[in-house]
């Protein structure tokens, strides 16, 4: 007996319009569908008259849900993975039942469609041509400082998750540890009341309403400016060099690319040493 196949299926993030036809079809036809939560997925299902039978799947009965829905497949049943909003496993449960997958020999198809992040950093004003997903902000304060402080310095937008109840907090401690970034908070994205909201952190938290904070919100963090390095550490960089026997101009091209200066700044660097 042919196995059956695990699809990764991604549903609306908010407007039950944006699931694809291919996604609908799966779920449909499918032996089984397993859920974040099966109230929140009957929505859409009611919605499309999807009558599969769905089981819950989330993280805290994961390990000991996964038996049955590799027996299922194993038996020739297809089972469609869903998360309450999006594309499963990105900050969801699911990644040990494909990790189990792909141990036993059993197909895994992705049925791509919505997403949050790639909708935030889209409408963020930022350039995505570069970004990083961190995820959710961790709730326990200390994890939090770490959490901030291995953000800094990146040259890229970030994309973070937070709780609506934590959302204003949040943005006040990243006014803080990140002097001068800029921010994007994009609410409720693709629903009627869809806002997005641009400027500091702390200008965004005081703009939103204290009504306002529910729903879902995704934080995108601007590119950070790179911090000046000490003249100091490039002159020890440069003499380095012209030690090892590179010669000055190409000790201080080579200085300049690795600080991220420039190289006229880099020689005005060399050029004060060698005046000392």
């Amino acid at each position: 007996m042919a196995k059956g196949t695990l699809y990764i299926t991604a549903t609306p993030i908010g407007n039950l319009k944006d699931i694809t036809l291919r996604a609908l079809e799966k779920m449909k036809e499918a032996r089984l569908i397993i859920a974040e939560d099966t109230r929140v997925t009957a929505v859409l299902l009611n919605h499309y008259g999807i009558k599969t039978k769905t089981v819950s799947f989330h993280k805290f009965n994961e390990a000991g849900r996964i038996p049955r829905v590799v027996e299922v497949m194993e038996n020739g049943g297809d089972v469609c993975m869903v998360s309450d909003a999006g594309s499963p496993m990105i900050s969801d449960p699911g990644y040990g039942l494909v990790r189990e997958c792909a141990a036993r020999g059993i197909k895994c198809e992705v049925l791509p469609g919505a997403s949050s992040v790639i909708a935030a950093i889209t409408l963020s004003g930022f350039n995505p041509e570069k970004f990083l997903f961190a995820g959710f902000i961790p709730k326990k304060e200390a994890e939090r400082g770490r959490f901030f402080e291995g953000l800094r310095g990146r040259e890229y937008p970030v994309v973070l998750f937070e709780s609506p109840k934590r959302v204003k907090r949040a943005l006040l401690e990243i006014e803080e540890a990140f002097k001068g970034v800029k921010a994007s908070v994009i609410k409720e994205i693709t629903k009627i009341h869809e806002t997005v909201y641009t400027g500091s952190p702390g200008k965004i938290a005081s703009e939103i309403p204290e009504s306002s904070f529910k729903g879902e919100f995704v934080i995108v963090l601007g590119p950070q400016e790179p911090e000046a390095p000490e003249a100091g550490a490039v002159r020890s960089r440069i003499d380095g060099l012209k030690k090892a026997g590179v010669k000055t101009g190409e000790a201080v091209r080579l200085a300049a690319a690795e600080f991220k200066i420039g190289r006229n700044e880099a020689y005005k660097i060399a050029h004060e040493k060698e005046e000392e």
